[in-house]
């Protein structure tokens, strides 16, 4: 696995099968629709003590709340992969400027 490209596709291939997986337990499976149910549950006792610390700015549902995070997550994920891209784009320069020397005769 020398190849970056394989390694970052078998990485997002992993978490897309553990996603779907989840995905499919919890609204596939008599069991999952419990366990929805309890986390609906817990998340509406928990939302108040954390909008109360300020880790929440104010009551939002479960849905919004993951909404943010992923929204957040992307965010940071494009600006990392700006910043490669701009990093690898310096070294490529950097490279053809040293291949463009003169070495003499």
């Amino acid at each position: 696995m020398s190849d970056p490209d394989q390694g970052n596709f078998l990485t997002g291939f992993t978490f897309g099968l553990f996603a779907g997986a989840l995905g499919y337990f919890l609204f596939g499976t008599p069991k999952g629709e419990t366990m929805r149910a309890q986390i609906a549950e817990e998340w509406e006792q928990a939302k108040d003590e954390l909008a109360q610390s300020g880790t929440l700015e104010s009551n939002h549902s479960l849905r919004e709340v993951i909404s943010s995070m992923f929204a957040k997550i992307a965010a940071n994920i494009d600006e990392v992969n700006q910043a490669s891209a701009a990093k690898s784009h310096k070294q490529l320069h950097r490279e053809k400027k040293e291949t463009k020397k003169f070495k003499g005769v």
